[in-house]
């Protein structure tokens, strides 16, 4: 879920970041205004362009980030709430 949650977000942020300024100013005034073109130009599909490399990036990371959450929540936090 953190994959389709955040790579529109990535691909809109990375779209931003790495525009080209014409002669008249910026292609993208906003992240927004990016967001909205990039909809309209090359529709849904295009937020999801690159995912699967982005989930196996993300992917791996979520299972051991929960993994040690859920270890830390059975050893430390029984201590803490002890005190």
């Amino acid at each position: 879920m953190g994959a389709v949650c955040s790579s529109p977000v990535d691909v809109i942020k990375t779209r931003f970041m790495n525009q080209v300024s014409n002669e008249a100013g910026q292609t993208y005034k906003s992240a927004t205004e990016c967001g909205i073109k990039v909809f309209k130009t090359e529709g849904l599909g295009a937020f999801y362009k690159g995912f699967l490399s982005y989930f196996l990036r993300i992917g791996p990371w979520n299972v051991f980030f929960f993994m040690a959450y859920e270890q830390y929540k059975e050893a430390v936090l029984p201590l803490a709430v002890s005190l």
